[in-house]
């Protein structure tokens, strides 16, 4: 496996810069050697295309690489990308060739540093097999780099956070799920209008809250979304290590977005 690995600072919050590297489409974009043509659909349980998917959310997709050789002339080939999971205090995506004989991935790491977001952005990749180890070899470190330096690029030249109402942290805590979700509804009493995040490991919780009562459930857990009830059931099978952070939205913050919204 061979590393590449580059760090800068951006302004702009935790929750937008997340839901850029959240999004599949458009990390394809900015990476740029990957190109997503079908998507496994769980209920069909084959790939199909984007357009005839039956599910909203996906993390397992049909792709095409396309990379360069030695005498710059382009070489495609198909292959696997799962992804972007989100991980405690980092997201991660990853891939391969049908022949295995290419693989990827690519980990984030998110710091909120005096006001800003330290976006570290690590990528391991690993070529091997005759002729095409020859063919391909400066591309173990030209893939690694060029991904690094265009998702670096993309955020420090061309990312704009969108104004939205201010967000004000009401609590913060860290530790088992199980006493997170005791501190869900403590955090919760204590807003008049926001949410609760509960991130874990392979699964993100957002808790709904108007007047300091619960009022939706909503978890995305490996390509799964679910509402309501039906989220409860679910975080008795999941555990873990969770980071937990309470939100709330000024009434006036609020009101002055959807004035200039309209």
């Amino acid at each position: 496996m061979v590393l590449y690995d580059g760090e800068v600072r951006i302004k702009g919050n935790r929750a937008a810069v997340l839901a850029q590297l959240l999004d599949p489409f458009k990390l394809a974009g900015v990476l740029g050697f990957v190109q997503l043509i079908g998507v496994y659909d769980r209920e069909k349980k084959m790939y199909v295309s984007l357009s005839d998917s039956s599910e909203g959310v996906a993390d397992d997709f049909r792709v095409v690489y396309c990379l360069w050789s030695p005498d710059s002339k382009p070489i495609a080939f198909a292959g696997i990308m799962k992804g972007p999971y989100l991980t405690a205090g980092a997201t991660e995506v990853s891939g391969w060739s049908d022949d295995g004989k290419f693989n990827w991935r690519l980990t984030t790491y998110i710091r909120e540093h005096a006001g800003e977001i330290a976006l570290k952005v690590v990528v391991d990749v690993s070529m091997q097999g005759g002729g095409f180890d020859k063919l391909l070899a400066r591309n173990k470190t030209d893939v690694g780099r060029i991904a690094v330096e265009r998702l670096t690029s993309y955020f420090t030249t061309y990312f704009r956070e969108s104004r939205g109402p201010n967000l004000t942290e009401v609590g913060k805590f860290q530790g088992s799920l199980e006493m997170a979700l005791q501190k869900v509804r403590e955090i919760a009493k204590q807003i008049a209008m926001g949410g609760v995040v509960v991130r874990g490991g392979d699964f993100a919780l957002l808790v709904t809250v108007c007047d300091g009562e619960i009022r939706n459930y909503r978890l995305h857990s490996k390509g799964e979304v679910l509402n309501g009830e039906e989220v409860l059931s679910k975080l008795v099978f999941l555990e873990g290590e969770v980071e937990v952070v309470g939100l709330e939205i000024p009434l006036l913050d609020l009101l002055e977005h959807r004035k200039v919204r309209r």
